[in-house]
């Protein structure tokens, strides 16, 4: 069976039968389109203005249990970190498309 995630391995997140649908089936299923659109959806509005949103998109909801410094649910633990880490690598990434673009 297909699940949303492989942290979603309960029976109410099952997708469908992958011995039965393509794998592009059930990527593009309706159940999963919406797990996507619920996982964008639920995210705090910090999240949603933060400068490395790009970047891990709030990360997995099973990760989402810190508030936000304006006390909204659903920040992820690793917020501080991912920040750290995706600020730290952002002028390196560019340099590097830069170059892919030019290849």
């Amino acid at each position: 069976m297909g699940d949303s995630c492989d942290h979603y391995v309960y029976p109410e997140y099952k997708l469908e039968n992958i011995q039965e649908k393509t794998l592009g089936e059930v990527v593009f299923s309706k159940p999963q389109t919406q797990f996507g659109l619920n996982k964008f959806e639920s995210l705090p509005s910090t999240c949603r203005n933060c400068e490395v949103l790009f970047a891990g998109w709030g990360e997995c909801p099973r990760n989402r249990f810190v508030k936000t410094p304006d006390s909204e649910p659903g920040l992820t633990y690793f917020c501080p970190a991912y920040k750290r880490f995706s600020n730290h690598i952002d002028e390196r990434l560019k340099v590097l498309v830069k170059s892919l673009r030019l290849s």
